[in-house]
Formats: C-alpha cells, structure tokens, sequence
C-alpha cells in the first residue's frame, strides 16, 4: 500500500523584517480517487510578519488536511519564508517543545501559541520543508495581491 503524500505552498505578502497589514496563501496539491486536486486558502494579519503569516498558513493547511484528505502520511512544504523554512530544516520545532516553548535564552519564543498549533497539527505527518520559489510562486504573488486589494476596497 502507498503512503499518502501531498505538496504544499506557501507565499506572504510581507518579507522579513517587514511588519504590516499583510496577507499569507496556502496550496495543498493532492490526488482524490486518481485524480490531481488542489485546495486553497488565505489568512491575514494587522501589525504582522511573514513567519507569523506563513505560521497561520501552515495551521489551516495541515487542520483541513488531517479532516479531508489524510490523516498521516508525507507532506512537502515549499515556502519562501526563510525563518520557518530554516527552523524546520534545523530541528527548532523539537527543541523548543522540550524546552516549553522557550528559545535557547530561556526567553519565550515569539508567536510561541503559533508554533505549538503548527507542531500538534503537523505531529502525525513526515514533513520537509523547501526554502524558495516554486511552481506557483508567481501564482500565488499575484493572487496575494488581487485579494488584498479586494479586502481594502471592501473595509
């Protein structure tokens, strides 16, 4: 028997160390009975950064993955949001879990509650992640775009 596997995409509209009113969009890509599908979402932030946007991201991608789709199996992220990416890569998630949630200072980790949801969600799954552009990175940017200037004419 084969071991489900889905990709997934994420792209923001903000870029370290920006901070600001910014919008984040995820991609699930997956077969259904044979056949490629994809899903789609956006989430959104005030006085934000990309990490806590890709963050949010990642939460909605895995919680309607583990409802819909597959509740264990493999998943390949493919982000541009460095920090996430490289935490990831790096073996952070775990250690910060150990540590509860604190950085290696000691110190509260920033968006802490967001990376425990990220962890729990993504705990039945094999997860790697891909720092960089990918084939819908231009995509995604120009619905980014599009969707924020909708919720700005609708506010």
């Amino acid at each position: 028997m084969d071991i489900p596997s889905v990709k997934m995409y994420i792209e923001t509209s903000l870029h370290n160390p920006q901070t600001g009113r910014g919008a984040g969009m995820w991609i699930i890509e997956h077969e259904r009975d044979g056949e490629p599908r994809t899903k789609e979402g956006f989430v959104y932030g005030e006085d934000t950064r990309e990490n806590e946007l890709a963050l949010k991201c990642l939460i909605n991608m895995f919680f309607l993955l583990g409802r819909s789709y597959m509740k264990t199996g493999f998943a390949d992220i493919f982000t541009g949001c460095g920090q996430v990416a490289e935490s990831m890569a790096a073996g952070q998630l775990k250690k910060w879990k150990r540590n509860g949630w604190k950085n290696a200072k000691g110190k509260p980790l920033a968006n802490a509650e967001l990376w425990e949801q990220a962890s729990g969600r993504m705990e039945p799954y094999t997860v790697s992640f891909i720092k960089g552009r990918h084939d819908y990175s231009d995509y995604m940017e120009y619905r980014i775009k599009k969707e924020l200037e909708r919720r700005r004419k609708n506010v």
